[in-house]
């Protein structure tokens, strides 16, 4: 852990000077929104809900006015967008789900979208078909000042040095490498692919984790996990951080409890969902995850699911450029009732049920992550969904969805593309490929995008 002197001047001259100074460059207002949400976690709750109504309110007005797909909807449901002032109004509005955004994905961008300085983006992919969306620097400004102030409750402050340890989005190429790696070194972030992992490579990550000498490391749940089993099968020491930062999937109690022993830093799970502005993170109490209400609106559907949780229901309240309304991401959670000790009146989350993915293992014995799936299949045009799954120690069958404009010779180009690149990655495991109507799901009764059904792996 890097001295505590020295940290200190780093994250005055971050917050004070370099973030700044990338504010003014990048059109961003990461540090004004950073400074807000500092003070208004603090606030009280009618303070946070009347706030959270304004902003829903004028979202709700650009919505009908600058996106066709929502001037349509209110049209047809006779809603008049006036009507909703509050978050308990949003139940007028039909569910927005991922379906309905690949089928309507021109009439979801706002008409002024241009002066918004756009984005394209894309989800992880980690219910299997990564979306497309438009964001901007207004809601990318907002979700980074929200993330970082929850990572402080975990005595995070700006500029503290990081490893990521992931894959996908968290550790994915930028279109614009140079920018990336100003940002990397300005936040002294170290990316550490997270996708392939058997003993060599998790040696290598632990040396450069020990160079780098992190007060933080943030990565996937079941990637931490492995990386904490292997230190502990080793006997070997790594650099402890101040604290670990889990993300991206459920984290188990097991797992918890592993990485905390074996990394020797406290653990705060995160719950991000950046295409619907959700953010939730645990603070020191570790009694459910606290809400960014600042960020979003984040509703619990009453459709009642494993211990009373429900859907979760998304309302962005800054990205005009695509407004997602009322979106359902796929996860389930309920609301904690009581007021937690930490003091702060932003509302928690537990019993959350998140995306769980799993690891297939090459013939080889190399574990493979569900990200580097996602990745692959994020760019193809033929097909729609997909799944990976594990039948033998030695074979995998890919199936996949054919988008109903597939034309045929990209689809057969795109097959071979697909055996071509995992064949890269294990040339030992027998890979078929089917192309078929639907793909039903598991014994949970939750479609699975990555699924390890050979029971002799451990």
């Amino acid at each position: 852990m890097p001295s505590p002197g020295k940290q200190l001047v780093f994250s005055f001259l971050a917050g004070h000077i370099l973030y700044p100074i990338g504010d003014l460059v990048a059109g961003t207002r990461l540090i004004k929104y950073y400074n807000f949400l500092q003070e208004s976690q603090w606030w009280q709750e009618e303070k946070l809900r009347r706030w959270q109504d304004d902003k829903l309110a004028l979202l709700i007005r650009h919505a009908y006015a600058n996106v066709p797909y929502y001037k349509h909807l209110f049209d047809r449901c006779g809603i008049d967008p006036e009507s909703i002032k509050e978050s308990s109004d949003l139940k007028r509005i039909p569910v927005l789900t991922k379906d309905i955004i690949r089928n309507n994905f021109n009439d979801l961008v706002s008409l002024d979208v241009s002066k918004r300085k756009p984005r394209l983006a894309c989800t992880s992919g980690s219910t299997g078909a990564p979306l497309k969306y438009y964001t901007d620097m207004h809601a990318y400004s907002v979700g980074w000042a929200s993330t970082f102030r929850a990572w402080g409750w975990g005595d995070y402050n700006l500029g503290d040095k990081r490893v990521t340890f992931g894959g996908g989005a968290l550790t994915s190429k930028s279109s614009n490498p140079l920018k990336q790696l100003m940002r990397d070194k300005l936040e002294r972030n170290l990316k550490i692919s997270a996708v392939f992992m058997n003993d060599e490579s998790l040696g290598n990550h632990v040396k450069q984790i020990n160079r780098h000498k992190p007060s933080f490391i943030r990565g996937y749940a079941s990637s931490l996990y492995e990386l904490a089993l292997f230190i502990k099968k080793k006997g070997i020491k790594i650099a402890r951080p101040k604290a670990v930062l889990s993300t991206a999937e459920m984290l188990l109690p097991g797992q918890r409890e592993m990485i905390e022993e074996q990394l020797q830093g406290e653990v705060f799970d995160n719950w991000g969902c950046n295409d619907g502005g959700g953010n939730a993170c645990e603070c020191r109490e570790h009694s459910g995850l606290h809400v960014a209400v600042e960020r979003s609106v984040v509703e619990i559907s009453e459709n009642s699911g494993p211990a009373n949780s429900g859907e979760v229901l998304l309302t962005d309240l800054h990205n005009y450029s695509m407004p997602f309304i009322r979106y359902a991401n796929e996860d389930m959670g309920r609301y904690v009732p009581q007021k937690c000790l930490c003091g702060r009146n932003l509302p928690r989350l537990d019993n959350f049920q998140g995306r769980s993915i799993d690891f297939l293992v090459t013939a080889e014995g190399q574990k493979v992550h569900g990200a580097f799936f996602s990745r692959l299949f994020l760019n193809l045009k033929s097909f729609t969904h997909f799944q990976v799954s594990q039948v033998l120690i030695d074979q995998w069958i890919v199936k996949l969805i054919p988008s109903a404009f597939a034309v045929n010779s990209l689809l057969i180009k795109e097959i071979e593309l697909v055996r071509t690149i995992i064949y890269q990655r294990t040339r030992e495991t027998k890979l078929e490929i089917e192309i078929v109507d639907s793909i039903p799901a598991g014994k949970s009764g939750k479609w699975k995008f990555i699924a390890n059904e050979y029971e002799g792996l451990s």
